[in-house]
């Protein structure tokens, strides 16, 4: 019993702290929106055949298959073959495959999603978790001015670059991110924390433009889709 005294003296909270410590590393992982480099392999840049660009995010991967959920109205055209460029294959674009039921004459609210099929591109891909389906992006959980990561393809800000933005507002499934975002990130995610709160539609009088994540599952429902690996 002698040798347990000094164990006695160490203060509790230094216990605690290195008890959860322990916990992380054997339970846990670091929050992945600390990682840019894992956020920016779910990240794609799209092309359309008419040269313009935009982004989507990977929401599912499958053995022969890497499904890609954006904003519809880049593809409006009628684009059903983008080039798809990966992060962890930059300046390598394959093409993908627009699946019908793309809501191409909605350009607020309107989604596409995109097929990859192959096996090059599957290994460091990766598909950024989504908020859980039962919460709300409102109130405490995502406040007015709450902070937040987007990346998108800024232009001659670069690709997969990432900006912090406000949500400054939300209205049903519609969130107003402050101040704007370029065109390019239209399809974007929205994070906050580590996980996908939102994607970016568009933009308007000086604001970005966004849907909640639960409209984006609600879209995938339809293609007997569940996020994940």
């Amino acid at each position: 019993m002698n040798n347990m005294r000094p164990l006695m003296k160490i203060p509790f909270m230094v216990v605690v702290g290195l008890l959860m410590w322990l916990g992380m590393m054997v339970w846990g992982k670091p929050v992945i929106g600390e990682d840019l480099q894992a956020l920016k392999a779910g990240v794609v840049k799209i092309t359309t055949k008419t040269g313009q660009v935009g982004t989507g995010f990977i929401v599912r991967i499958e053995p022969e298959a890497i499904y890609i959920v954006r904003a519809a109205h880049v593809i409006a055209g009628g684009d059903v073959h983008p080039e798809v460029e990966f992060f962890t294959d930059r300046n390598v674009p394959v093409k993908g495959a627009v699946l019908p039921g793309a809501e191409v004459n909605d350009d607020l609210r309107g989604l596409a999603l995109v097929v990859v099929h192959g096996h090059a591109y599957m290994t460091d891909a990766t598909v950024l978790p989504f908020e859980a389906s039962g919460e709300k992006v409102s109130g405490e959980k995502v406040s007015g001015g709450e902070e937040a990561l987007v990346i998108g393809h800024a232009g001659g800000g670069g690709d997969w670059t990432v900006v912090k933005r406000n949500i400054s507002n939300r209205v049903g499934r519609d969130m107003t991110l402050d101040p704007d975002l370029a065109s390019r990130f239209s399809g974007g995610p929205i994070i906050v924390h580590d996980h996908v709160v939102g994607i970016v539609m568009s933009n308007r009088d000086g604001f970005g433009l966004g849907i909640t994540h639960n409209s984006v599952l609600d879209y995938l429902e339809g293609f007997q889709i569940k996020p994940g690996v």
